[in-house]
């Protein structure tokens, strides 16, 4: 049936209500990922994190919690997708030289290996999943494939010339992510993306950037966007696959305790403000680039989600994680999302009764 909040989009994915949970590569795991498909969203597990082993062991695992659709998150940067002469050197050292202990740098080396994202591609295909979300770059190379496959994709994008390139390089929809997003972010305002990509493609937008409760979902969907993909949100969530630590560090922050610092991987991300951060950006942040910055400080970057190492690894999280007040059931927060929705685009509709949504 049809619901209030339904949209076109939403009906491609066969999902019931227009909340996409983004693939946080450390925190989307099965049982969040299960929570929000059995509220009516579409979970996606994170997975540029991950072999293809593990990401078949997942799905498999998620299919064991729910029967609903679900979706998978890679990333496609040109870094990953071609075998870059200062990385495969780099790769070749810590590789060599790296020794049984040294586990956090055995993982990055691994998510850097060539070939990689083309076998999880593969894998999302065999399994059908029902959508694959390029969280970087453009999965333009593969599109055909999960076409073929039955495979909705979607792609991230900063600017409305990225979400014009993406439609050409044949996504489903793009998702508009503003710069007040958690983790990997541009430079341009949700509201203003989400509008300006709205005049730019053809295809279905979604709104990314600052949505964590339901006036937000309900603002999205007025000016025009089909969902929201949401993140920050889900950190603070029971089945939020983060160190209880990181959690708190959220759910006690301000909305203006973060900084966007290429400290932690080479690339602009948007982290809750820290130690390290801080020590980062006084010392004139000096980085090695995307991807080699992610091998930097013994896994930093992923000690923070990982391991609690709040003052000096990474908590990639929005501006609105100044907004969060609790840790919550993933299904309540889907739940009370739409239902906040509902009710404010109920009240906007009998103020201007004659712009109904």
């Amino acid at each position: 049936m049809r619901g209030a909040l339904t949209t076109a989009l939403t009906e491609r994915l066969g999902i019931e209500v227009p909340v996409l949970q983004a693939g946080m590569a450390l925190v989307a795991r099965p049982s969040l990922v299960a929570a929000v498909c059995e509220a009516g969203g579409l979970g996606v597990l994170g997975a540029a994190a991950s072999s293809p082993e593990v990401l078949a062991r997942e799905i498999a695992e998620v299919r064991a919690l729910t029967d609903r659709p679900f979706g998978v998150d890679l990333v496609f940067p040109p870094e990953l997708l071609r075998r870059d002469p200062a990385v495969a050197v780099q790769l070749d050292a810590l590789r060599s030289g790296s020794g049984p202990g040294d586990t956090a740098i055995a993982h990055l080396v691994s998510v850097l290996e060539p070939g990689r994202i083309d076998a999880l591609v593969e894998a999302c295909c065999e399994a059908r999943v029902a959508a694959v979300v390029a969280a970087l770059g453009s999965p333009g190379p593969f599109v055909d494939r999960l076409h073929a496959a039955g495979v909705t994709v979607l792609a991230l994008c900063g600017t409305p010339e990225q979400a014009r390139r993406l439609e050409v390089d044949g996504v489903d929809a793009v998702i508009a992510s503003g710069a007040e997003a958690g983790g990997h972010t541009g430079r341009i305002g949700s509201l203003t993306l989400w509008q300006a990509c709205l005049d730019a493609v053809d295809v279905p937008v979604v709104a990314a950037g600052g949505i964590v409760d339901g006036r937000g979902l309900a603002a999205a969907l007025v000016v025009g966007c089909q969902a929201a993909w949401v993140g920050t949100r889900f950190l603070a969530t029971v089945e939020g696959d983060v160190h209880p630590r990181a959690k708190e560090v959220v759910v006690g922050m301000g909305v203006q305790d973060t900084t966007v610092t290429r400290a932690f991987s080479g690339k602009p991300m948007r982290v809750r403000t820290n130690r390290f951060v801080v020590e980062f950006e006084a010392s004139g942040g000096r980085h090695r680039g995307f991807p080699l910055q992610l091998l930097e400080g013994d896994g930093r970057s992923e000690r923070g989600l990982r391991a609690g190492d709040v003052d000096d690894g990474a908590v990639p999280v929005g501006q609105a994680g100044g907004r969060i007040t609790a840790v919550e059931p993933a299904g309540a927060v889907v739940g009370a999302m739409v239902r906040d929705a509902a009710r404010a685009l109920a009240r906007w509709n009998r103020a201007a009764p004659g712009a109904q949504v």
